[in-house]
């Protein structure tokens, strides 16, 4: 009897990172662009959207199903998962409302930039919907269901952008983060292109930095980062909103 005496590997290939995203992105970017398509372009009907995609529960299981599978296909990879940590930390729930706190402001800003040109070039049609942009709301209510939804998207979507998907050599560490960019982008478009791009070049932009160039590489906790998703998965992407409440 042999053992497998294969070495284990932190840098992927770029085939690794496509079946990747196929396996934890695939349903998100469809079901985004596909509403993108239906909803903006004025393809069709989207009133079936929110049957074909709209369960939470489908949602949960599906995307906590195809996550093991990429872990699965890593692991028969020899992936060294040593570089993707997850640790509790004194700073970590800090640091999660300051990502979060950061983006969002943000986020409030760039999209009202966005609601003035949309208006102004007469495009928000295809920019996105923008009514009520800081009108004051309340706070969501507590549903458990969308709670699970937003702890796994929000864990398996920013281990794979910034875990997986930046587990190259350093030379090509721009072309990774471009992509991951990307993919933000099209898993957004349902909200519109403005939203879209606001998601990918400000979250996307702020988590990378923080990320690579805030703690030292041996003390990167994926931790936070999960955290602040979480939170914008359930209060939404601003906070001014909020703010006009007080």
């Amino acid at each position: 009897m042999t053992s497998d005496t294969r070495a284990v590997h932190k840098n992927l290939k770029w085939w690794d990172i496509l079946l990747l995203t196929l396996m934890i992105m695939g349903y998100p970017v469809i079901r985004s662009v596909s509403g993108f398509l239906l909803r903006f372009c004025r393809l069709g009907d989207d009133s079936y959207l929110h049957d074909l995609f709209g369960d939470n529960r489908v949602a949960v299981v599906s995307t906590s199903c195809l996550f093991g599978l990429a872990l699965l296909y890593l692991y028969l990879r020899r992936y060294d998962f040593s570089g993707v940590k997850l640790f509790l930390a004194p700073e970590v729930l800090f640091v999660s409302i300051f990502l979060f706190l950061a983006a969002a402001l943000m986020t409030d800003v760039y999209l009202l930039v966005c609601h003035t040109a949309g208006g102004f070039f007469h495009l928000s049609a295809l920019l996105g919907r923008f009514e009520g942009l800081l009108a004051a709301k309340p706070l969501p209510a507590f549903e458990m269901l969308s709670f699970i939804y937003a702890i796994v998207c929000g864990f398996t979507e920013e281990i794979f952008y910034l875990g997986f998907c930046l587990s190259v050599s350093e030379n090509k560490m721009i072309p990774a983060f471009i992509y991951t960019q990307l993919i933000r982008f099209f898993s957004h478009t349902d909200q519109g292109v403005c939203f879209a791009l606001g998601i990918a070049l400000i979250w996307g932009t702020v988590f990378y930095c923080f990320y690579r160039f805030y703690p030292k590489a041996s003390k990167r906790n994926l931790l936070p980062f999960c955290i602040a998703h979480v939170i914008s998965s359930m209060l939404g992407h601003g906070i001014l909103s909020y703010l006009t409440v007080l």
